[in-house]
């Protein structure tokens, strides 16, 4: 079984009833809550005082550790009762099963080796600048999944400009170690 099934099966029983394209969407908000948690926990191990710090062997442990105790778990334990018809709010997770343990762990080592990929190789980051208009202007960093998703971004970027603007692509230290800023040159200009 492919991993996102495995995923639906185990942390979105709820959506069973669902329609295929309503279950779908379920699982693709549940990934990219994965994904954006993994980044969170990423950046709060690795930037420090706005530097980026190297991946190291005990700082990839203590990630996996977090995700795992925050992010998988609780999810996992709930789809757990749903499946087995479950209403004691005592249940914890270390009342299920070994075996269910075992699979459990197998799914959330597939999904952090999958968004290990998706980050460290398969993603592509993008600075943005732009000031309308208005006189205003911001500053971001976007991550693409892939470089098509990339193109139809940066093309629509181009065609929605009022004014100057740019794109240059970035590495995952600088889209870690970014602020945004937004300067509204106008509001200054008449003291707002």
């Amino acid at each position: 079984m492919d991993l996102f099934k495995r995923l639906e099966f185990a942390l979105l029983p709820h959506t069973i009833d669902l329609s295929y394209s309503e279950r779908a969407e379920a699982v693709d908000r549940l990934w990219n809550s994965f994904v954006s948690e993994y980044l969170k926990e990423f950046a709060n191990q690795h930037v420090v005082d706005g530097e980026y710090q190297p991946q190291t062997i005990l700082s990839k442990h203590y990630l996996a550790t977090n995700l795992k105790q925050h992010w998988f778990k609780p999810r996992a334990l709930k789809g757990h009762k749903i499946i087995h018809g479950i209403n004691d709010s005592a249940f914890a997770w270390f009342d299920m099963k070994p075996n269910t343990h075992e699979v459990l762990a197998e799914l959330f080592d597939a999904m952090l080796l999958k968004v290990e990929r998706l980050i460290h190789e398969d993603s592509v980051f993008f600075y943005s600048w732009s000031r309308d208009c208005d006189q205003c202007e911001s500053d971001n960093i976007t991550r693409f999944d892939s470089w098509y998703e990339a193109a139809q971004w940066i093309t629509s970027f181009y065609d929605g400009l009022e004014g100057p603007g740019h794109v240059t692509q970035v590495t995952l230290k600088q889209y870690l170690t970014f602020e945004q800023s937004v300067r509204d040159h106008r509001a200054e200009q008449y003291n707002y």
